[in-house]
């Protein structure tokens, strides 16, 4: 198993993408650099695998469609046939649109303190991020934006917003 690749194929798309769309590749680059990794431009594994894990996952969306997730924060339950708006205060929680800045330091800080544990043993690291990230960034969110736990529930398709971008990450991780 070629754990390094995993590792790439999970940050083909960073964590905090939901947040802001525009420029996540270069983000994504930033997180696998602060886990002591080389991005790999065009990895024709990472994106089969990503291909494979949007088949998955998705219905079909128009390309043109677009949504503002900052603006209109809404999760959704697969199986389920309500929301949850993150824009309204009826459930104690008013979305507000973060710092970009402070969003990469915090997941810069949660990658660094995974790194330090897991030393320089890939399938460690693996494995730590798989099981520690949500927590490490559940921590810092609630010091810092409030997301807590609705940082684990952030969609990976904004526009069709009922799985959670880990949830893509790491089955793309699986796939590839």
């Amino acid at each position: 198993m070629n754990h390094e690749l995993k590792i790439r194929a999970f940050f083909h798309d960073p964590i905090d993408k939901p947040l802001q769309i525009s420029g996540h590749e270069a983000r994504a680059a930033e997180y696998l650099q602060a886990l002591g990794l080389m991005p790999v431009a065009d990895d024709k594994d990472v994106k089969h695998a990503d291909h494979l894990a949007s088949a998955v996952e998705r219905v079909a969306f128009p390309q043109g469609e677009q949504v503002d997730f900052c603006r209109e924060a809404t999760l959704t339950h697969p199986l389920g046939s309500g929301s949850l708006s993150l824009t309204e205060t009826a459930y104690g929680f008013t979305y507000l649109k973060p710092d970009m800045d402070a969003v990469k330091s915090t997941v810069k800080r949660a990658l660094i303190k995974i790194k330090e544990r897991s030393g320089n043993d890939r399938k460690k690291l693996l494995l730590d991020l798989w099981r520690n990230l949500p927590e490490e960034l559940k921590q810092f969110e609630e010091d810092n934006f409030r997301l807590g736990n609705v940082w684990n529930l952030l969609p990976a398709e904004t526009r069709i917003p009922h799985h959670s971008v880990f949830d893509h990450c790491w089955l793309t991780a699986a796939v590839a």
